[in-house]
């Protein structure tokens, strides 16, 4: 499987094309409030990014990619997050919908 910066470095561009990430096309709010709501909370349980990958089975790289907006979050992932921090998703995202950031 070929990496994805690797692709994105042949091609002379950055690995946010090669991902297919329209910056222009950033997440919604409410995805990006969530994103980084799971991102404090694995911070104050303690947790890192690789351990929560590994507790709930999904790739290393994938939490950072999310944390750092560099891929959108699908639901599945999010779900499998929030039940690995022990976290009820849909209040959750109703906190991130009542949030806007600046």
């Amino acid at each position: 499987m070929l990496d994805a910066h690797f692709i994105g470095r042949a091609n002379g561009v950055n690995g946010s094309i090669a991902l297919g990430i329209n910056r222009q096309a950033q997440l919604d709010y409410r995805e990006r409030n969530l994103v980084l709501a799971l991102k404090k909370e694995r911070q104050s349980q303690g947790v890192s990014a690789a351990q929560l990958a590994q507790m709930i089975g999904i790739g290393r790289n994938t939490i950072p990619n999310l944390e750092r907006d560099e891929a959108r979050p699908s639901l599945w992932v999010l779900l499998k997050m929030a039940d690995g921090l022990k976290l009820n998703l849909a209040t959750c995202l109703q906190n991130a919908s009542d949030t806007i950031l600046p």
